[in-house]
């Protein structure tokens, strides 16, 4: 939180600058102001500014007079002058105080919001700094985890800060002359549900592994990511293959994880390739990133290295999607699992590190596929509370094979369905099928509905509302405007001539049925396409 101080001789450009920033946005939660300087060293005393506004030329005390007093108590206050003149000599001695900028009046917005926002960035890196070097001082162990988050959170950025990567700093974190390399090692923790672990549980993590002496003596850094989703270390030690002596160090890594998260947390372990120089630590970094996100694909508890796999862009195909829509009509249950399995293992093959854009994929799988099944007649419709159940469970899901174990098991109860009411169902499919090859059939009846699957029409009727929920003449309705619809978007047939071809005598009488279902006329239906 920062405090800002307003000091301007002209109440107008006060309150305007007061209201027309919205302060909050720069961490600036309170403001006050000044009519001049003297008034302004009141304030300051008790209000303790960050960053002060302040006018050059004023009465009883000019901004310079009253900038130089403030400092002397306020050493780290950060200074903007605003002046509607172009003073040399006051621009030299707002230089000699360390101005952060001198703007001229009428003051540009943009350009204000920009020195705040260059005030703000300075006061944040002098307090983190600070917080530094007063740590370093001591380095006591109640410092340790904080500082090597903090070392680790700058060495693996592309362009570290200088100080950090020659020097003493450098010389104080790693033994000089020692480092043969630097290898990164990521950490993914993730609840049940796939949630990140909290501040609380971080601070102890840190805290354990800052005190580990092994991991002192190597002077190996540990230190969560700016987003806390990741727990990086950085071992200033070669990795040759898979099984030397880093690799051993790694699965006693491993070993202390399994202890301390004691099954609370998932985990896996992401180990990029080793990097000779220090401001190369991004490099491998990424690498461990990029491995790590195997979990995904391959579960949890394990360690993944980055040379040893292989990673491919995953491109969808639109060939699985007939073959869902076809077996799910046919009701071969076996076939759609199959075809499940089949994407899932390509999924899983290609090892995409884009695992945001393949669980997008595995969704609209999942989703595809109870759509099909519910087109189908072979589970229950696919409305807003059945999407919203999906949803649900999905976003409980963690890694691939539980977002498809969502499909695979809606196959399954299905199935299960359909084999215990076969002989039942397979009559209402008959009825389905016959509707199917023969609403065009202008005289299609009842009657002549249940002769064809040899039961008496009331059986019949009574059969077809128990297993679909609706009744046959409700179907044969559906399934004849959806014909005229498909009639509608792919031919210009007049509308009493598609009247004629899904089996309506009376034009009139469709067009009243194709509204009470699409909610609008066949006109207006053709129009909005």
């Amino acid at each position: 939180m920062l405090n800002l101080l307003i000091v301007d001789d002209e109440k107008v450009t006060r309150e305007s600058l007061r209201t027309i920033v919205d302060w909050k946005k720069f961490g600036i939660e309170n403001v006050e102001v000044a009519r001049n300087g003297l008034v302004g060293l009141e304030i300051a005393a008790v209000f303790l500014p960050d960053i002060v506004l302040c006018d050059v030329r004023m009465a009883k005390m000019n901004g310079i007079d009253f900038c130089e007093k403030l400092l002397e108590s306020i050493p780290t206050c950060k200074i903007i002058f605003i002046s509607g003149y172009s003073d040399k000599e006051y621009l030299k001695k707002a230089i000699s105080l360390k101005a952060v900028d001198y703007l001229e009046k009428a003051v540009d917005i943009d350009v204000l919001e920009e020195a705040v926002s260059d005030a703000v960035g300075r006061i944040r890196n002098e307090r983190v700094l600070n917080v530094e070097m007063e740590n370093l001082k001591g380095f006591v162990s109640e410092s340790l985890p904080y500082i090597s988050r903090e070392l680790v959170r700058e060495l693996v950025k592309k362009n570290p800060d200088k100080k950090f990567t020659s020097g003493p700093y450098l010389a104080h974190f790693f033994k000089a002359g020692q480092n043969e390399a630097f290898t990164c090692v990521n950490v993914c923790i993730l609840g049940d549900a796939g949630e990140s672990t909290d501040a609380v549980v971080n601070a102890k993590l840190l805290a354990r592994f800052a005190k580990d002496d092994y991991l002192k003596d190597k002077r190996i850094y540990a230190g969560f990511t700016m987003d806390n989703r990741l727990l990086t270390f950085i071992f200033p030690l070669l990795f040759d293959r898979p099984g030397d002596a880093f690799s051993g160090m790694v699965l006693e890594l491993k070993a202390d994880l399994d202890a301390l998260l004691d099954g609370t947390f998932q985990y896996a372990v992401g180990v990029g390739d080793s990097v000779l120089e220090i401001t190369d630590i991004h490099i491998s970094f990424k690498q461990a990133k990029e491995a790590v996100n195997s979990y995904f694909y391959h579960g949890f508890g394990k360690v993944f290295y980055y040379r040893s796999s292989k990673r491919y862009e995953y491109i969808p195909g639109a060939k699985y999607q007939q073959g869902i829509r076809e077996a799910c009509f046919a009701g071969d249950f076996e076939e759609v699992d199959q075809i499940l399995h089949s994407v899932h293992n390509a999924m899983v093959k290609t090892n995409d590190v884009h695992i945001e854009k393949i669980r997008e994929q595995a969704v609209f799988v999942v989703n595809f596929t109870y759509e099909m099944l519910a087109a189908a007649k072979q589970s229950e419709p696919f409305d807003d509370e059945v999407k919203r159940k999906i949803s649900a469970e999905m976003s409980n899901a963690v890694i691939l094979d539980e977002l498809f174990e969502v499909a695979f098991r809606h196959v399954t109860s299905c199935a299960k369905y359909a084999n215990k009411s076969d002989k039942i169902s397979r009559k209402a499919n008959e009825i389905k099928l016959f509707i199917l090859q023969n609403y065009a059939d202008k005289g299609l009846s009842i009657k002549k509905i249940s002769d064809k699957v040899y039961l008496s029409q009331n059986y019949a009727c009574y059969l077809f509302k128990t297993l679909t929920g609706k009744t046959i003449n409700d179907f044969l309705t559906e399934v004849r405007i959806e014909k005229s619809k498909e009639l509608l978007s792919e031919t210009r047939y007049k509308l009493y001539e598609i009247a004629d071809r899904v089996g309506f005598t009376d034009p009139n009488y469709f067009s009243t049925l194709f509204k009470k279902y699409e909610k609008c006329s066949p006109s207006a239906f053709r129009e909005k396409l």
